[in-house]
């Protein structure tokens, strides 16, 4: 299967190596396009399912009917701008078609007060779908194809399932400090070790959840400084001793731990 992504506004595209944001371009949220905007609406990239919009709404991620994410990050740090400049047009949840106003937003304003008005158009699964195709280094209209998406064949992997078990449960709450609270560069680090453990893990704060190994869910759960969160990663091997489970002392979960730890206080 292929899907193609299209030019969610007109503007210069480019690699994401060009964006100023080590995030986005050492691709570590996903690999992508970069578009340099030159119009002030923003329209759904493909057809799909509004799965997240930023707290501060300058980003929003769909989910396509064959399950790629696609997160659309207007922007260099404009999380700073607390939502200012940025006019949402959909909620989360709604489903769009391909050309759908997303959102509106102050291009001029964001011309001044934002870092870069570089944007990253990225999949955030990549461990199940493949950028291909990439249109760089030049002018492209809306609506133009911006890149191609390849799906990934998961079936070797299949071999690797842990036999079904019931699971243990290991948790901890742990305080947000940094200032803009879980965005791109927190739920990036926490989505990269995430992906590397086998257990079900889960964040909740404020009477949500998500699932942290989604860089896009996991940033929009919108947890703020001073919100108290509760990382809960469900163990599923079998191997693990009860008195291991008490004790934490299992490299997964102190791995998870620090990785949370280390990106809530100030990535």
């Amino acid at each position: 299967m292929s899907g193609k992504i299209l030019a969610p506004f007109a503007g210069w595209s480019s690699s994401l190596a060009e964006i100023p944001d080590e995030v986005f371009a050492r691709a570590m949220l996903g690999e992508g396009v970069a578009l340099d905007p030159t119009s002030d609406e923003l329209r759904a990239p493909c057809d799909g399912e509004v799965i997240s919009i930023a707290a501060a709404r300058h980003a929003i991620a769909l989910r396509t009917p064959e399950g790629a994410e696609i997160l659309v990050h207007v922007g260099v740090d404009t999380v700073a701008l607390g939502g200012e400049g940025f006019n949402p047009r959909v909620r989360k949840g709604d489903r769009v078609h391909a050309g759908d106003l997303l959102m509106s937003f102050d291009l001029e304003l964001l011309g001044h007060k934002a870092r870069s008005l570089v944007t990253p158009v990225i999949v955030t699964n990549g461990e199940r779908f493949r950028v291909t195709r990439a249109r760089l280094d030049r002018r492209v209209a809306v609506g133009e194809v911006l890149f191609e998406l390849e799906a990934l064949d998961l079936a070797a992997g299949a071999g690797d399932a842990v036999a079904p078990t019931t699971p243990a449960v290991v948790s901890e709450a742990v305080v947000v400090t940094h200032a803009h609270g879980i965005h791109a560069r927190p739920a990036a680090v926490i989505a990269r070790i995430a992906k590397g453990l086998r257990h079900d893990l889960e964040v909740r704060a404020r009477g949500r959840s998500a699932n942290p190994k989604s860089a896009v869910v996991g940033s929009g759960i919108a947890v703020v400084a001073s919100s108290r969160t509760l990382s809960t990663p469900i163990w599923k091997n079998p191997e693990l001793s009860t008195s291991a489970k008490r004790r934490r002392s299992v490299s997964p979960w102190c791995a998870w731990r620090s990785a949370v730890k280390f990106a809530l206080i100030g990535v």
